[in-house]
């Protein structure tokens, strides 16, 4: 048998009062609780609906339906790990190496004029810029999206412009005072190849923020079609 509309918006509101409160997660839940109480109802013409419905989330046991809910938020996070994987190693193929050298390159020499003005000022800056505008970017979406997972999965690779500053503070006082060997600082490379590396991180972690964003975005319609 099949479920009404009325039975299904049931599922959805038992759903919610568990606490379940992303819109995706609860998608899930609702598709395999609303099939096993279909198969229920099959099997017992009698059952009546809320008692299949009990009798579905007493089926799940202790830990109810965390266990769908885990089982999503793991699925998304693999998939969104290796949509950011990818796309980060493609940078080091042979279309781009060139393109990846000539970064570290005009990186190193740019440290080198500016060792004596305070060039980790310089990139402290651009870095806190960059946070600003990725903030910026996110906050109109997320008025939109915010009660997706996949939203809120796709932006946590920015995370990593804390740790970015603090290496650049780490390396600032050795760049300035370490002595070149055969003419090389090597501190100010070490730096050059973390900036190449830092750029590239932004770019897949906004490539991957475009992926969630779009795929919310069909979650919604998909949403807004099942509740018309």
């Amino acid at each position: 048998m099949q479920l009404s509309q009325q039975q299904l918006e049931e599922i959805k509101q038992f759903v919610l009062r568990k606490g379940f409160v992303y819109l995706d997660v609860q998608m899930e839940i609702v598709d395999h609780v609303a099939s096993a109480i279909e198969e229920r109802m099959k099997a017992d013409p009698q059952l009546d609906f809320s008692r299949a419905l009990q009798e579905t989330h007493a089926s799940f046991g202790v830990l109810g339906f965390s266990t769908i809910a885990d089982a999503v938020t793991n699925g998304l996070h693999k998939k969104y790990n290796r949509f950011f994987w990818k796309n980060f190693c493609s940078f080091f193929s042979y279309k781009y190496i060139l393109l990846l050298l000539l970064g570290t390159l005009l990186a190193y020499q740019a440290q080198l004029l500016l060792m004596d003005k305070g060039w980790w000022l310089t990139v402290l800056t651009v870095t806190l810029l960059l946070d600003a505008l990725v903030t910026l970017l996110t906050k109109f979406s997320r008025v939109k999206l915010g009660q997706y997972l996949s939203f809120r999965l796709s932006r946590d690779y920015f995370v990593l412009q804390g740790t970015f500053l603090f290496f650049v503070l780490l390396f600032k006082s050795h760049v300035e005072v370490v002595d070149p060997i055969f003419g090389l600082h090597l501190a100010s490379a070490i730096v050059s190849v973390f900036l190449v590396l830092y750029v590239v991180y932004l770019v897949t972690a906004f490539r991957k923020m475009n992926f969630g964003i779009a795929e919310s975005m069909e979650l919604k319609k998909k949403y807004q079609y099942l509740n018309s």
